[in-house]
């Protein structure tokens, strides 16, 4: 589904962000073979050059520059922020809000509680705006 918000369509959903985010996580195991290959080095093949290693740190900062670049606006659709923004005062407050709302419910179901008035009361989830 394609929302329209703030001019922008929305076409990215939770799960984008999830792939987006484990994605970004690949230069942990990038890192350790660069590692590897520096340290051990392989049977039969010449060790790197400092030139080598330099303009393979460099590819790995453009790739991983432009990955968390494309998990920021995931990010930001998923939460409808920045350009992304709803036009009717939603956005990230909105969510703050849904996900309080789905605490506090899966917290009365938890307690047994089924009166609204005597759970908004109890509720110990809350969100402090000012301090964003």
């Amino acid at each position: 589904m394609k929302l329209t918000r703030g001019g922008c369509i929305i076409t990215k959903s939770r799960f984008d962000l999830e792939d987006n985010i484990n994605d970004c996580w690949g230069i942990t195991g990038e890192i350790a073979m660069l590692n590897e290959r520096l340290l051990d080095g392989y049977p039969g093949i010449p060790d790197l050059t400092p030139d080598q290693v330099a303009n393979i740190l460099i590819g790995l900062e453009s790739l991983y520059d432009a990955k968390f670049q494309r998990l920021w606006d995931t990010f930001c659709q998923v939460c409808e922020l920045d350009d992304y923004a709803s036009d009717d005062g939603g956005g990230y407050d909105a969510w703050v809000d849904s996900v309080c709302s789905y605490a506090a419910e899966f917290e009365r179901n938890m307690k047994g509680i089924k009166d609204e008035e005597d759970c908004n009361t109890g509720s110990s989830y809350s969100v402090n705006r000012s301090t964003r």
